[in-house]
């Protein structure tokens, strides 16, 4: 769970600087109203989140382990994956403010 996590922090922080600095994603993401940017980010870090799992069970390359012990643990690990991503996203954010 640890390295999911970890890919759903880069993934986040990768999102805040494509949508603060890439000219037509930036330009796209700040024509948006903050309650249409907070909801797109939202959103795409929940598929951050989901992503990180997928690879993690899926991938060739097993950049996570996946575990099977329930349905519980999946919830708990998305969860934590979205928060570790949210978290680094807000803080890149912050960080590289125009």
């Amino acid at each position: 769970m640890e390295q999911m996590t970890q890919l759903a922090m880069i993934a986040g922080s990768a999102l805040s600087l494509i949508l603060g600095y890439v000219p037509k994603a930036s330009e796209w993401y700040e024509a948006r109203t903050p309650a249409a940017k907070r909801q797109i980010m939202g959103l795409l870090l929940i598929i951050v989140a989901m992503g990180s799992f997928v690879a993690s069970c899926y991938s060739p390359f097993k950049v996570a382990s996946c575990s099977e012990a329930g349905g519980w643990e999946l919830v708990g690990n998305v969860i934590t994956a979205l928060l570790a991503g949210t978290a680094a996203n807000q803080t890149t954010h912050m960080i590289t403010k125009k």
